[in-house]
């Protein structure tokens, strides 16, 4: 398709999965948009396992997409075929609504959609939106296992003995706070505040 798609097979070892992976950049042009989704129909049956397509898909799903909404149109009424064609699952977007803005303009046109199969698989998948930078585009990410697990544990790194001073602002810290021996309260909340100090 001229450079706008690109399709990885492999495993996810962690998940002993074998998955399809279909990195979609879709053209602006209606037409050879159209030819796009057709092909993407007609690859579905090509595809036997999990199947993921992240991308650009240059393209709104519904009104709603839009800041300040617009009206269902042909382009949109065609991109839904494709992904009811391919039995594709949309993934909701956490975090954010839009993933493209520029000046007042802005939608949702990063998309990650996924098979059945692959919710079976990985039923925990979540789509975040993260922070844009340099690009008008808002990165995605995608979670494969959103199990929480609490909080995690504080690790102390042997390198920050070489950091100038690390001894000094440790022994400042401590001389700075009044920790009562027998206060366990006071003492987690201690070690919260120099866990943040050994950040930074």
């Amino acid at each position: 398709m001229n450079g706008r798609i690109l399709h990885v097979e492999g495993t996810f070892t962690r998940y002993n999965l074998n998955c399809m992976v279909s990195f979609i950049y879709a053209p602006i042009d209606g037409i050879l948009k159209k030819e796009l989704w057709d092909y993407l129909i007609t690859f579905k049956d090509s595809v036997s396992s999990p199947w993921c397509l992240p991308g650009d898909f240059n393209e709104t799903l519904s009104p709603l997409d839009r800041k300040g909404g617009s009206k269902v149109s042909a382009f949109m009424t065609r991109f839904k075929h494709c992904i009811n064609g391919c039995e594709l699952i949309d993934l909701p977007l956490n975090g954010k609504r839009f993933t493209w803005s520029r000046g007042n303009a802005a939608s949702r046109i990063n998309r990650i959609f996924i098979s059945g199969d692959w919710l079976q698989f990985l039923p925990t998948s979540t789509l975040f939106g993260l922070p844009r930078f340099s690009s008008d585009h808002r990165p995605l990410h995608l979670l494969l296992d959103s199990t929480n697990w609490g909080p995690k544990p504080f690790r102390f790194m042997n390198c920050w003995w070489i950091v100038a001073d690390f001894r000094q602002m440790i022994q400042n810290f401590w001389n700075s706070i009044l920790v009562s021996s027998t206060g366990r309260r006071n003492m987690v909340s201690a070690f919260k505040m120099l866990k943040e100090r050994c950040k930074h």
